[in-house]
């Protein structure tokens, strides 16, 4: 599988389960919880958990509009729940 359909992958799971799990963001946001996932998902896939050069390649790479800053995205990382992060792995388990 070539890299931007597994982007594509990555970003469709994440947003469904986001909305199962019925999540609002705020409408000031730049990035969603789903687009903030799937850079961490990719950091950790594809760039050995670099959050700048994985935002950077998602940016030029017309994947995503915007990108936070490496300590914002940790942030926004690290307010997801435990529950979403099993499920995307729970889904994923078996890819």
């Amino acid at each position: 599988m070539d890299f931007e359909t597994q982007m594509i992958l990555i970003y469709s799971v994440c947003d469904e389960c986001v909305k199962i799990y019925n999540i609002k963001d705020d409408s000031l946001c730049k990035m969603s919880t789903a687009d903030v996932m799937t850079v961490s998902i990719a950091s950790a896939q594809f760039f050995y958990g670099n959050f700048r050069r994985a935002g950077l390649i998602l940016k030029h790479g017309r994947f995503m509009k915007h990108v936070l800053s490496e300590s914002q995205l940790n942030r926004r990382w690290h307010a997801i729940k435990e529950e979403l992060w099993y499920a995307i792995f729970f889904i994923s388990r078996d890819q």
